[in-house]
């Protein structure tokens, strides 16, 4: 072989490793960042997550007592929620002066708010075949969306039960829950270990509406209720339903120190924390 022949040899040979070393290189430099890609892509849905998370209020059996809802809407204030709800008995007997003075309280707080009706509050109405309920705060049951999020507002205020139409509506609305997280609130709880004061206590057609409305949720994932009636917070998982009880805002009639909960969401999560307005002497 010519020394010019040996020369291109050498130098083809030094070319091809080169070439193999830069493409080494590249592809090494590649998998790195695709390895890193993963980490940082964790940290940024880990940060996201943690600037996700908000808080909301609930509160129920109010019974009249403005001075304890004034109390709690500025405890709810100071934990900066972004609503607060209340599952029902804002009032003793639903009269027309009881619903303005409430409805006054929360006006001047300018918390946003959102509320269910109780038994209580249907009994003026019911007797006299008004309606007061809707002349102050609207519609009885509803949904809305707020962070994600799609409320169920359930009336079952009646203790003769929420009737056809609600009935149609509730299953109707449901079936959006199976993609979309969904949280339940009513004022009646419907099922409990052992307290029968529950959704159905005095009327056995309300009780099977109570069982229909749990088989619709079970069916369509709706995992979460929000309710009060009982004077006492807690919570309970039956047939894959968690019920937070919210306590009571009233000073009276009530078993424990009054209280409401503060629901922290992160995602599809929540978490109840309960808020006692004063310690008991």
């Amino acid at each position: 072989m010519k020394k010019w022949q040996r020369w291109g040899v050498i130098v083809m040979v030094l070319g091809l490793v080169g070439v193999g070393w830069y493409l080494w290189t590249k592809d090494r430099q590649k998998n790195e960042a695709f390895r890193e890609e993963p980490v940082a892509e964790q940290k940024t849905a880990e940060e996201s997550r943690e600037k996700g998370k908000w808080k909301f209020g609930v509160m129920a059996d109010i019974h009249n007592d403005t001075k304890n809802l004034e109390k709690a809407l500025e405890l709810a204030k100071n934990e900066e929620v972004k609503f607060v709800i209340l599952a029902g008995d804002l009032t003793n007997l639903g009269k027309r002066e009881e619903l303005a003075a409430i409805k006054a309280v929360l006006e001047k707080s300018e918390i946003p708010v959102r509320v269910v009706p109780g038994n209580h509050d249907w009994w003026w109405s019911r007797k006299f075949k008004d309606n007061l309920w809707r002349e102050f705060f609207g519609e009885d049951y509803y949904i809305w969306r707020t962070n994600g999020i799609k409320f169920l507002m359930i009336d079952n205020g009646n203790w003769q039960g929420i009737g056809e139409e609600q009935m149609a509506w509730l299953k109707k609305e449901a079936g959006e829950c199976r993609v979309v997280k969904c949280v339940a609130v009513a004022h009646m709880p419907l099922n409990h270990a052992f307290s029968e004061h529950i959704m159905g206590e005095e009327s056995t057609p309300a009780a099977k509406e109570a069982s229909e409305i749990l088989r619709i949720f079970r069916e369509n994932n709706i995992k979460d209720l929000l309710a009060g009636h009982l004077h006492y917070s807690g919570s309970y998982e039956e047939g894959g339903v968690r019920t937070y009880l919210a306590g009571a805002i009233t000073g009276e009639r009530n078993t424990q120190t009054s209280r409401m909960s503060l629901v922290e969401v992160s995602g599809e999560n929540i978490e109840v924390r309960v808020v006692e307005l004063e310690e008991k002497e």
